[in-house]
């Protein structure tokens, strides 16, 4: 079983942020569309802009933890997930390059008292690299 995990770099002081996307029709789509773990119907014509410019990021967040990114990282997405994730094509206005929206389709209950997830940081498996098993652990 792979787990996933994607945590914003906040260190990168003069980064941009981008606004939640909207559809053809100037509808603002709200980002928990693309956050909730569940998979999503054809949206066409997404559009979104830059409500603080700076610097493009290959992977920013948007409303609701969704994510944006640069096309050429959806290569390394479809790799690690390729059954789990839809892919949204979205005009980020005035960007030099092109941006897809990221839908994880699937959503783990890590609360639920049942659960047999475990969670191991990379530092834990470097000390024991059984815990690994085939468990793979991705930082992006």
């Amino acid at each position: 079983m792979n787990y996933f995990e994607a945590r914003q770099d906040m260190s990168i002081r003069d980064q941009w942020y981008l606004s939640a996307p909207y559809d053809s029709l100037g509808k603002e789509v709200p980002g928990w569309t693309f956050s909730s773990g569940k998979k999503v119907g054809e949206i066409g014509g997404l559009s979104t802009n830059v409500y603080q410019s700076g610097t493009e990021l290959l992977i920013s967040f948007g409303s609701m933890g969704m994510l944006y990114v640069e096309s050429s990282m959806c290569e390394v997405f479809s790799d690690i997930a390729k059954e789990w994730i839809q892919f949204f094509d979205v005009n980020v206005i005035n960007a030099k390059n092109k941006y897809k929206i990221v839908n994880p389709c699937v959503s783990l209950d890590a609360i639920h008292s049942s659960s047999d997830i475990e969670f191991f940081s990379e530092k834990d498996i470097s000390k024991d690299p059984s815990l690994g098993g085939d468990i793979s652990i991705y930082g992006i």
